[in-house]
């Protein structure tokens, strides 16, 4: 594809824009607006369905777990699970609406990845799902459904959004 990552922790990246290290980011655009990159960085190009997402989850050790007090458990698993991840993503989705806006009164141009480049980059990506599909089998786990019910997930939440 051309490209050469340069393996850097996010917060180095002004340093290394603005000094001509790299010329350009695979960050979102709150990380382009939190990492103060729209002053470097003239464009934007968009690819459909994103190129990588994050996950986060609250990992709480067993032994801790059960030393609670039934109050606390029930406390702890009011404000987790489903309705975390709601209150998460509607303060992500507010972060992302916030830094499109600043990206737009920056000037910094758009663009959608064009169709054939986009096939090409799902094809040199496409060995990423294969081996972890692959994985997934050594777990005995069905990747390919697993893949289709967070698929479907993702497009009923792109059409309710639409």
């Amino acid at each position: 594809m051309n490209i050469a990552p340069v393996a850097e922790p996010g917060p180095k990246a002004y340093e290394l824009v603005s000094n001509g290290v790299v010329d350009g980011s695979g960050f979102s655009v709150v990380d382009v607006v939190n990492f103060k990159l729209t002053s470097q960085l003239r464009h934007l190009i968009r690819i459909p369905g994103g190129l990588y997402s994050a996950g986060f989850a609250m990992v709480v050790n067993k032994q801790k777990w059960d030393s609670l007090s039934e109050e606390d458990r029930k406390a702890i698993t009011s404000v987790s699970g489903e309705s975390f991840a709601r209150l998460s993503g509607k303060a992500w989705d507010a972060a992302n609406a916030k830094a499109e806006g600043i990206i737009k009164s920056e000037g910094i141009q758009q663009n959608e990845l064009k169709p054939d480049a986009f096939a090409e980059l799902k094809k040199r990506l496409s060995t990423i799902e294969g081996s972890w599909l692959q994985a997934a089998e050594k777990k005995k786990v069905d990747g390919k459904a697993a893949l289709a019910f967070f698929r479907s997930q993702i497009a009923e939440i792109e059409k309710k959004n639409q």
